[in-house]
């Protein structure tokens, strides 16, 4: 008798396994329906936008990549244009501790 008690007890645990994963599907069934529902509704919407609009948002976007590309280059040109004028000073700096000028006081 013991087994058998055993059996069912085991049986029960797999019944609310099965009932659990079933709820489980059930709950994935609805999320992708959601999902899916979305999906057309974006599809719906991107269709009642007009190909000029999105010609125009396009174009000045390439525009703006194209300024940004143009304001890097005179960054990257005038950090390195300071970093040249910063080293040079500090070689001068050296140079005049080593070297100081001959006058001294006003020109």
């Amino acid at each position: 008798m013991h087994q058998l008690e055993r059996v069912a007890k085991d049986l029960s645990i797999l019944i609310d396994s099965v009932g659990g994963l079933a709820n489980w599907w059930s709950g994935m069934e609805k999320q992708f329906a959601s999902i899916v529902a979305r999906s057309d509704s974006l599809k719906m919407l991107s269709r009642g936008v007009h190909a000029p609009s999105i010609q125009r948002i396009q174009n000045r976007w390439i525009k703006i990549n194209k300024d940004y590309i143009q304001y890097k280059r005179e960054v990257c040109t005038i950090s390195k244009s300071a970093a040249n004028c910063f080293e040079t000073t500090l070689q001068m700096k050296t140079l005049q501790a080593y070297y100081p000028p001959p006058w001294h006081g006003d020109c």
